[in-house]
């Protein structure tokens, strides 16, 4: 659904309660203590907060951190803590309930496992960790791994103007009877101040569908907008790329229906992508 007032913004996490409790509505049995174990990667995030934060205070521009992922066969658990946070290149190594944790060790975790959806779950409650081997290489395949469940903070380059800012949040609704469909929530806004803190919202959708296939993965949504048929259309598309899921190439296009008179009824901004959290 098209919202006349929305805003979007910039900070830490904070929405791991709510994945969780959808994926709990769909009857999965959650393990408050799990034990773990897989090889572990560091993955580039950016953060993201609730949209109503921004209508108090000025907005943050996103801050680049990083998770510690740990891939187990076709399954990933990312711990629920922020690595590096301001830092554009992965730390060298992690503490993590008092072991020393190196990008490709073999490690076994026992905590709170969340799981949000088949292939992906957030770790957190963690009360020990233990390396196996760390001298064992990491496999290359493991990052291939591209889940449904993935959410996406989505910029324009730096120096652009205005600057466009898409979030992608995967959902599922309480209604939903088939397993295998999924909606995702998506806001878009713009900036067009040099500082980065105004945000102008362009679009607020429910209900958007994915699609994928072995180089790219597309979001879809739009809606009526004033009930007279003039709404959007919205489309983004994100190039896969097996060896990282952060800036990565991406098109946002969006299609203003009945305005085909109007010369910026069609407008497509090339943007660039990282995965969130959730």
């Amino acid at each position: 659904m098209l919202k006349s007032a929305f805003v979007f913004c910039i900070a830490v996490l904070g929405i791991t309660a709510l994945a969780s409790e959808a994926y709990q509505n769909e009857g999965a049995d959650i393990q408050l203590t799990q034990i773990i174990s897989g090889k572990t990667v560091f993955e580039k995030r950016t953060t993201v907060v609730p949209m109503a934060l921004c209508t108090r205070e000025p907005c943050r521009k996103p801050e680049i951190y990083w998770s510690l992922v740990v891939y187990n066969q076709e399954t990933h658990y990312e711990v629920n803590q922020i690595f590096g946070i301001g830092s554009r290149t992965p730390p060298a190594k992690v503490a993590l309930a008092g072991a020393e944790i190196h990008e490709g060790t073999l490690v076994e975790i026992e905590g709170r496992v969340n799981p949000i959806s088949r292939e992906y779950a957030i770790v957190s409650e963690i009360s020990r960790a233990e390396v196996i081997d760390g001298s064992e290489p990491m496999d290359p395949a493991a990052s291939n791994i591209l889940s449904d469940a993935y959410s996406w903070m989505c910029q324009s380059p730096s120096g652009e103007s205005p600057r466009i800012y898409a979030n992608v949040r995967y959902l599922r609704d309480q209604k939903q009877t088939r397993p295998d469909e999924k909606n995702y929530y998506m806001a878009i806004s713009m900036c067009k101040n040099p500082d980065g803190l105004s945000f102008l919202p362009i679009a607020e959708l429910e209900n958007v569908k994915s699609s994928h296939d072995d180089l790219q993965i597309t979001y879809t949504g739009g809606d009526q907008g004033d009930g007279q048929g003039h709404g959007m259309m919205v489309e983004l598309t994100i190039e896969k790329n097996p060896d990282r899921m952060f800036d990565l190439p991406a098109k946002l296009t969006l299609t203003h229906t009945r305005r085909a008179a109007v010369e910026d009824a069609l407008q497509i901004y090339p943007l660039t992508c990282t995965r969130t959290r959730l």
